[in-house]
């Protein structure tokens, strides 16, 4: 998976690099998105279930705004770090969507502890491969 650093919704750094060894979904997802927004409840469900035995999330926000993500993360019950893409400052940052391939959102992306992406998921799924494969790996 192309590394990378973005700024957060809280001013901090947050780079791919620091999840090093643990699972990772990248969750490119936008406010405005009714899929998106439909799919967070599951997102956040697969979160709790997974987050203490090796997995996290990193939301990436399309086309969106600070304020309106963070409303839709407090809506949702979205509690992992997110970034607001188009409100980056860096050109790499700005790029992630060209540099990942983001045809829509939700896009999810699973990326396996040495850095490589197991599974990418369009649109809202009732059957996840990223489920199944945190299931088998996450015990």
């Amino acid at each position: 998976a192309p590394a990378f650093t973005v700024i957060d919704v809280n001013d901090k750094s947050l780079s791919l690099e620091e999840y090093k060894g643990m699972w990772v979904i990248l969750d490119f997802w936008g406010s405005w998105c009714g899929p998106c927004r439909q799919s967070n409840p599951h997102l956040v469900k697969i979160y709790k279930q997974y987050h203490k035995k090796g997995l996290e999330i990193i939301g990436l926000a399309l086309s969106d705004t600070r304020e309106k993500s963070v409303r839709a993360m407090t809506e949702d019950g979205i509690t992992w770090r997110n970034a607001v893409i188009n409100e980056q400052e860096d050109e790499t940052a700005k790029n992630l969507p060209v540099t990942y391939r983001i045809t829509g959102v939700p896009t999810k992306i699973l990326i396996d502890p040495n850095g490589v992406v197991q599974v990418i998921e369009v649109g809202v799924k009732e059957e996840s491969e990223i489920e199944k494969i945190l299931k088998e790996n996450l015990k």
